[in-house]
């Protein structure tokens, strides 16, 4: 029994601290829990060595379990291993049960960079439709071995205490020389190089368009290897219609493969096969075995070397 009013004020603030304390840690804990429980796939990647050489290569281990039901593509060479540079990957069998799958690759990576720990997590992507989902390993860390502990001093340095006093005046006419001077050395290039820095500008623009097609192509064509599903082989071809249609300022996703064939005059080309086979495997359930993706993934790259050309000579 509280002896005064105060005492009781007081007994009764603690109490509320207390149980506010407990159902933050209540709320916490039932947050991470949905947030486990919604994570359909759970890579694990992992450096097999402690330690690192610069240049040498060191292997990293990436694996996935994950219900049989999805698709899941693993980094290639063409993913941004940074600080790291791609060497070569290892595949191992996948292993499944019942309800799940388990997948596992073993990157040999090296590094030039200087930093005494460095870090690396990796993503497994998940192929959902149109869509990719990313779930990313935990990040793991690996020592650079120094070769070079110290390096020695080549001259003797001689301390010097003394105050030196700096005028702290500022020259200003000088400045507005050097402005004009920059301004005009600017516009001299601008007028000299304009249209040279314009078209490098507009090649770089196509070449990561193109860079960021492929990964995009070679992700689809993957799914479809894995699952062949009629909606992955429509997502292909999409894709690929698309990619040319914001490169040649065409509606190549409304045309027929009849439409395509008449504005490249395809007779004679192997796409035009290509399109064909894939029309029948869509409309009319007629699957064929081995298309042969890459002729089409080719031919978006001569129409993109050919638009090059025309920025070049334009």
């Amino acid at each position: 029994m509280c002896h005064n009013l105060s005492e009781c004020s007081k007994s009764e603030t603690n109490h509320l601290k207390v149980y506010k304390k407990a159902i933050s840690s209540i709320i916490t804990f039932l947050l991470l829990t949905i947030s486990a429980m919604g994570q359909d796939i759970l890579p694990k990647g992992a450096f097999q060595e402690d330690s690192v050489k610069i240049g040498i290569s060191i292997p990293y281990t990436l694996s996935a379990k994950y219900s049989k039901d999805i698709s899941v593509i693993f980094p290639d060479s063409l993913y941004n291993f940074s600080p790291f540079e791609f060497e070569k990957k290892e595949y191992y069998t996948t292993k499944s049960d019942s309800l799940e799958s388990l997948d596992s690759v073993v990157y040999y990576l090296s590094t030039f960079e200087v930093d005494s720990i460095q870090y690396l997590s990796l993503p497994i992507f998940q192929i959902n439709g149109k869509d990719t989902l990313r779930y990313f390993a935990q990040r793991d860390s690996v020592f650079l071995i120094e070769l070079i502990h110290q390096i020695p001093d080549s001259i003797q340095l001689k301390e010097n205490t003394s105050y030196l006093h700096v005028s702290t005046e500022f020259n200003y006419p000088y400045l507005l020389i050097g402005l004009g001077i920059l301004t005009i050395i600017i516009i001299a290039l601008i007028l000299i190089f304009g249209k040279k820095i314009q078209k490098a500008w507009k090649i770089r623009k196509l070449n990561r368009k193109f860079k960021k097609f492929v990964i995009q192509f070679d992700v689809a064509v993957n799914a479809v290897h894995s699952e062949s599903l009629v909606e992955g082989i429509e997502n292909v071809v999409y894709l690929w219609k698309k990619y040319l249609e914001k490169l040649e300022k065409r509606p190549y996703t409304k045309m027929t493969t009849k439409e395509v064939n008449k504005l490249y005059n395809l007779e004679k080309n192997e796409v035009l096969q290509i399109l064909m086979d894939i029309d029948k495997w869509i409309y009319g359930a007629m699957k064929t075995e081995n298309i042969h993706f890459h002729i089409l993934k080719e031919f978006a790259q001569q129409r993109n070397e050919l638009k090059k050309e025309e920025v070049k000579n334009g």
